[in-house]
């Protein structure tokens, strides 16, 4: 996956390409403490972190950006359709 744009920097920089993992549908609402590529809401797609899982209880999942000046995006369980958990950096530009 090539990351977009600057959310996820310092950690990843814009144009970085990762290795992501598919999750099963069935599993993502136990999946937290790592970075996710998600597909949500009408074809949303975000590289974000995953800092705590609460779908089961507040059927939520919140996203975070790395960069600060960003913040999180809150998507609702049901809006989720596809999620990928980020292995490893493949690629990154140097700057």
């Amino acid at each position: 996956i090539e990351v977009q744009g600057d959310s996820m920097e310092p950690e990843i920089k814009s144009g970085a390409l990762v290795l992501g993992e598919a999750v099963l549908k069935d599993d993502i609402k136990y999946e937290s403490g790592g970075v996710f590529a998600i597909i949500y809401g009408n074809s949303r797609f975000v590289v974000k972190r995953v800092k705590t899982n609460e779908i089961t209880t507040l059927g939520t999942l919140t996203l975070w950006s790395d960069n600060e000046k960003y913040g999180h995006i809150t998507v609702p369980a049901n809006e989720i359709h596809c999620m990928w958990k980020i292995n490893m950096k493949v690629a990154e530009p140097v700057r």
